[in-house]
């Protein structure tokens, strides 16, 4: 699957952000997996990769 990540510190524009290829999660006996046909960018979120977050590290990668 396709994943938008902010691949440095450094990373401060939407053009520095990376389209990357992640593995498929596996989903636990209690979990489901959903499939996405569309995303949006969440305004928040480009305020984030612009300002930084003091409690994150870089790469950000949600699994």
């Amino acid at each position: 699957m396709k994943a938008l990540v902010v691949p440095e510190p450094a990373a401060k524009t939407l053009q520095q952000l990376e389209w990357t290829n992640r593995s498929m999660p596996n989903p636990k006996a209690d979990e489901v997996l959903i499939r996405t046909r569309a995303v949006g960018l969440n305004p928040v979120d480009v305020k984030i990769v612009f300002n930084g977050y003091f409690d994150w590290t870089i790469p950000i990668l949600w699994d």
